[in-house]
């Protein structure tokens, strides 16, 4: 009986080992900001109170890396690819970028 105890003790504690190191490598990759994002947190951390349009008139000046037609602004990823994104996303991105400036 305590041989079986034992057992089932050992049992219990690797299997719960193993849990979590199968857990765990489940796990994915933290998001990251992209291109457009971090320029968006440099501008906000100088100018809190900045409205989309002022945003949008700073991205079109940086033509460099942002390429802005009517309906999306595209720019480059790190790896080379081009990313678009609609041109109505950049009221959630400014709001993303003030709530996090706020919480520091």
């Amino acid at each position: 009986m305590e041989d079986a105890a034992r057992t089932g003790e050992r049992f219990y504690e690797q299997s719960k080992v193993q849990f979590h190191t199968e857990f765990s490598r489940k796990g994915g990759k933290a998001p990251k900001h992209d291109v457009l994002q971090q320029f968006i947190l440099s501008r906000v951390r100088t100018k809190p109170r900045m409205t989309e349009s002022e945003l949008l008139g700073l991205l079109k000046e940086n033509r460099r890396v942002f390429n802005i037609n009517e309906e999306e602004i595209s720019f480059d990823k790190p790896n080379g690819a081009e990313k678009s994104v609609p041109i109505s996303a950049l009221k959630d991105r400014l709001l993303r970028a003030k709530k996090k400036i706020n919480s520091r």
